[in-house]
């Protein structure tokens, strides 16, 4: 991270955006330069930093200390190190530094993508503090309701390190001193503490004084609900009681509703189509004022590739692609062999169709550079062969069927929390209290139905799992919902097994042999469809270490069992 010194003054304007300070569109500021205190450009750039990577958008200045300041935004670190080691998809530029170890869940504490996300995390706690800190004697309602907001930014941090670290280095102004520790139970215990008091006093919803990209009562309740959801991972008791209650506040409120076409979510147009309803807290982009690498551009640029239909961006790194156990979540009860052919010459417009759901968003046609096959198999030279489904999920075409005028960058937000995360976690609560619920039933079936997807007439432990993979993919958060159904690292997680989980050879097809030199590994050729022996991967990295650069640094900083 920089090193910030003597910064309770200290800002530097040096990028706008464009209408007026509700919505968020005022100068943000690199908090490393000294200059005089400018409130709105900080209250700014506590939003921004979840969209970009530093002051001068599309890459420059960046906000971290960073070999590569295109993989350190907010949204794509979450991607990388939440769906990397999962079952959602594998991303073939395996000679970048560090990739193949997260793929493959055999990183160590000098992990440079780990360092990254502790580093993005520990700068958005810096800035809420340094804007809370010069903010102290504000009195009036506007005032109040943004440190609050600034409180909700510092709490969403805070939430990830305990997520993915399980401790953090904690402090709630900024000084030179070096932060104690705080762990798991008592980092939750203060979020649960902290949420409670701040939420109060921020508005109500979005509308009147405050724009779409302000973080409103919704996100802080929602954002109790992601905690208590996962209590019992982070302290050892669940609390799917108080799950059930924040959830259900945000699923009943009015101002919020599940978008009534799914792909609609993830456009260009998102902040004002008819999947505004949906989006509880977004992270701004906009293809001519807040660019980013780390943002939607990552999303949609990464997986698509020339000869593939036109996705409203210059952007095609072809770097991304489907596991195949993501694909299979589309199509129960089907062999892979089966979804070869049903796949075959389909793209993200057709696909949804064949399997029935609207989520389904894939490319599998040979005009656009993709055989009709799976992935072959995995092994221990970091190859994973013939990974030919491709991710269309995302988009920066507007819904209405026009393009954006700018399209060397996305315009697309992201959607941090949005509804249908209410939708689960109330069904998913529900479900641990009482697996026969009908109330936890007809949440996950709305979420089903907005998707045009066949409705199930009981829930188990596998339905709820993966329809979180059906709803969530490609949005940073698929190791938590392994992790919550103990599947993820741990001899409980070995019946479930994907390709190239452990860094251990994997095969599609029983009986195949991996063979580094042969390409053809990979075909529709033994229905059997199971992989091999289940992998075993160590509880220890159900969470990640901590950067060996901060234990070096902060000696209060104790690294996590395992590493």
């Amino acid at each position: 991270m920089k090193t910030i010194k003597n910064i309770i003054l200290s800002l530097a304007v040096v990028l706008g955006f464009t209408a007026c300070v509700n919505d968020l569109n005022v100068t943000p500021i690199d908090p490393n330069v000294v200059q005089d205190f400018d409130e709105n450009a900080l209250f700014c750039k506590l939003y921004n930093a979840f969209a970009q990577t530093g002051n001068k958008g599309g890459g420059g200045d960046a906000d971290i200390t960073t070999d590569d300041e295109g993989y350190c935004g907010f949204f794509r670190t979450l991607c990388v190190l939440n769906e990397f080691p999962t079952d959602a998809y594998w991303w073939i530029w395996n000679n970048d530094g560090g990739v193949m170890a997260t793929l493959t869940l055999s990183w160590d504490a000098a992990n440079p993508f780990v360092s990254k996300l502790y580093n993005r995390l520990n700068y958005g706690i810096t800035m809420a503090n340094l804007y809370l800190d010069n903010t102290k004697d504000a009195t009036d309602k506007e005032h109040l309701a943004r440190r609050a907001e600034a409180r909700f930014i510092r709490a969403y941090n805070y939430y990830y390190m305990l997520d993915f670290f399980g401790k953090a280095p904690f402090t709630t102004t900024v000084d030179m001193q070096t932060p104690d520790q705080i762990v798991g139970k008592d980092l939750y215990d203060w979020l649960i503490k902290e949420i409670n008091e701040f939420m109060p006093e921020m508005y109500e919803t979005t509308g009147g004084l405050v724009g779409i990209y302000r973080a409103t009562q919704p996100a802080a309740q929602m954002l109790l609900a992601r905690l208590y959801l996962n209590a019992e991972i982070y302290t050892g008791t669940a609390d799917w009681a108080n799950a059930a209650k924040y959830a259900g506040m945000v699923k009943d409120n009015h101002h919020f509703d599940l978008a009534p076409n799914f792909s609609h979510i993830f456009m260009g147009d998102n902040d004002h189509n008819d999947a505004k309803c949906e989006m509880i807290f977004l992270a701004q982009q906009d293809g001519q004022h807040n660019r980013s690498d780390a943002g939607s551009q990552y999303a949609i640029a990464a997986c698509r590739t020339e000869g593939m239909n036109d996705h409203g961006v210059s952007a095609a790194w072809g770097c991304n692609r489907c596991r195949p156990e993501l694909v299979m979540k589309f199509f129960p009860g089907k062999t892979r062999s089966e979804v070869i052919a049903l796949g075959n010459g389909h793209d993200e417009f057709t696909m949804p169709a064949v399997a029935g759901d609207d989520r389904a968003m894939f490319c599998q046609k040979a005009d656009a550079g993709f055989e009709a096959e799976f992935c072959g198999c995995y092994h221990g030279n970091g190859q994973l062969l013939k990974s030919n489904w491709a991710l269309c999920k995302w988009t920066n075409l507007y819904s209405d069927g026009t393009s954006p005028t700018w399209t060397s960058y996305t315009d697309t937000d992201v959607p941090l929390i949005r509804m249908s995360e209410a939708y689960l976690t109330y069904a998913e609560a529900l479900y641990r209290q009482d697996p026969t619920s009908q109330e936890a039933l007809e949440a996950l079936n709305a979420v089903r139905r907005r998707a045009h997807a066949s409705e199930f007439t009981a829930l188990t432990d596998e339905i709820i799992c993966d329809e979180w993979l059906r709803e969530f993919y490609l949005e940073g958060r698929r190791r938590i919902d392994l992790i919550r159904w103990h599947e993820f690292a741990g001899p409980q997680a070995w019946p479930y097994n994907w390709e190239g989980r452990g860094g251990a050879q994997v095969c599609s097809f029983v009986g195949e042999v991996c063979d580094p030199a042969n390409e053809n590994n990979s075909s529709d050729k033994d229905a059997t469809d199971q992989l091999v022996a289940p992998i075993a991967v160590d509880a220890h990295f159900n969470l990640y270490p901590i950067p060996s650069s901060e234990c070096a640094a902060n000696p209060n900083m104790k690294q996590n069992p395992g590493y």
